[in-house]
């Protein structure tokens, strides 16, 4: 998911925010779109929001439209009630369809969403390595090691931007069943790539 404005990922992070919050945006990764660190990093940032303003409301708006818009308008309207404040359009319903999803999901059923069993996506399935590189590593690679395919990789690791994977420590998901083998693979030195060129024997 990416918004008009560059916000990023699940948790729709920019990203000043996102390194604020220590998630890695770079040539070859972008932890926006790993969706365990961003969840992490948007709970963090919603519970320092909600010390900044004592007030789940106005931490949600300042999550949507900026802290510092919102202590402006605070300022400005002398006012730090949520509901009375005039903040832009899209922060005001924000909020309420925060509000809305919360009751929808405490009861689905009430409000029209009873999804049969058999429609519903079965759960996503994998294994979860810790992985620290000291050099660059071609996706194409952690696929060999976990026995399935380059495309398999980068759809269950979507913040892996390019062909490789960056030096630094990451939790990688590979198929289900696989960590064992991955590990072990991934032990072994990378074979050598084939000289370039060769001899002439006469």
């Amino acid at each position: 998911a990416r918004s008009s404005a560059g916000a990023m990922g699940p948790w729709q992070f920019m990203g000043p925010t996102a390194q604020q919050l220590n998630l890695r945006t770079d040539k070859s990764i972008d932890e926006r779109l790993n969706f365990g660190a961003a969840t992490d990093a948007a709970l963090t940032h919603l519970e320092r929001l909600h010390r900044l303003f004592h007030n789940w409301a106005l931490a949600l708006a300042a999550y949507n439209a900026g802290e510092g818009r919102v202590q402006k308008a605070i300022a400005a309207q002398g006012v730090n009630n949520y509901y009375h404040l005039s903040l832009p359009e899209e922060t005001e319903r924000y909020v309420y369809r925060i509000l809305a999803a919360k009751i929808i999901m405490e009861d689905p059923g009430r409000y029209g969403f009873a999804i049969p069993e058999d429609h519903l996506y079965p759960p996503l399935t994998y294994d979860e390595v810790q992985l620290t590189l000291t050099q660059e590593v071609p996706v194409r690679r952690l696929a060999q090691a976990s026995g399935t395919y380059y495309k398999v990789i980068k759809e269950l690791n979507p913040w892996i931007k390019g062909s490789s994977l960056a030096p630094g420590t990451f939790r990688l998901k590979i198929p289900a069943g696989s960590a064992s083998r991955f590990q072990a693979a991934m032990r072994q030195p990378e074979p050598a790539a084939p000289a370039a060129g060769g001899t002439n024997k006469k």
